[in-house]
């Protein structure tokens, strides 16, 4: 956790799930790596939200009941 609203490897982009999920360059091999196996399931880019993730930013990185 941190004060700070930005990416911690970016520093310059807001530190969000679609930023960390999507367009990081420091997630880059690993986000290539998961587009290549999801092209089979589904021919576009995905989004956040087709993803099963929240469009809500502030709900995105809440802890999760156990």
């Amino acid at each position: 956790m941190t004060d700070s609203p930005y990416c911690p490897w970016c520093s310059t982009q807001p530190d969000t799930p679609e930023h960390l999920l999507l367009h990081c360059p420091c997630h880059h091999s690993y986000r290539v790596a998961l587009l290549h196996l999801l092209s089979a399931l589904q021919p576009h880019r995905p989004t956040l939200t087709n993803l099963g993730g929240s469009t809500n930013s502030n709900l995105a990185f809440k802890t999760q009941p156990h």
